[in-house]
């Protein structure tokens, strides 16, 4: 294939179309759209790798590093079902998504996350985090971005379910300038626990939050 023949440098235009499954290792490349009808990822996977997409989408994208190799990940536009970024450094903008979990340092701007509407077939919707920052290492900044509709009507016990954006396990996060909304359980019964949030700033991690505008959380 094209990614396995590349060098590290190189820079890979998909014509307009449907790409089941991609796998970089070890390789810095940017990924970018040759028409006017973005192409579509199914599943696309960087590790050890300076990876930057651009006007492309994927239900799923995964960036990790790997030992002796740090990973960056530079991300803008396209449509993402599901971006999952352990990266060291991660930027992404102007993207429409239903879900990130990010640790590493890492900026997102301009962004709207979907929480009631299915991107991909294969990333399931409803209730969840919209964006979930994670670990001792990881200093995101979260800013003008708009973020809704994170719900779901269950009569069961739901724990940490329908919230905006989470911070945990030791994150630092500056959450500036957002439109949070929507998150909630709209059923009567069942036992909600740590649910209906716009933001959730765990015990042991931190956060500066300005700025924002917060509704109909609950």
């Amino acid at each position: 294939s094209a990614i396995d023949a590349a060098s590290s440098g190189d820079v890979i235009r998909f014509l307009p179309g449907n790409y089941p499954s991609i796998t970089i290792l070890n390789k810095d490349l940017s990924l970018a759209n040759a028409g006017q009808t973005p192409a579509t990822i199914g599943n696309l996977e960087a590790n050890g790798s300076v990876l930057t997409m651009i006007g492309l989408n994927a239900a799923t994208l995964t960036a990790n590093d790997l030992p002796g190799k740090a990973s960056s990940l530079i991300v803008t536009q396209g449509t993402y079902g599901r971006i999952t970024t352990n990266a060291a450094k991660s930027r992404i903008s102007y993207c429409t998504l239903n879900y990130l979990v990010l640790s590493g340092k890492g900026i997102v701007t301009g962004c709207e996350f979907k929480g009631n509407t299915s991107l991909y077939s294969s990333v399931s919707i409803g209730g969840g985090i919209g964006i979930d920052l994670h670990g001792a290492n990881t200093h995101a900044s979260i800013h003008n971005c708009r973020i809704h509709d994170y719900k779901r009507g269950t009569n069961s016990n739901i724990t940490e379910q329908c919230i905006g954006i989470r911070v945990r396990d030791g994150a630092n996060a500056e959450i500036r300038n957002n439109l949070i909304s929507g998150c909630k359980d709209t059923a009567n019964n069942g036992v909600e626990t740590d649910c209906g949030m716009g933001v959730f700033v765990k015990s042991g991690s931190h956060a500066t939050i300005i700025g924002n505008v917060i509704w109909d959380c609950f």
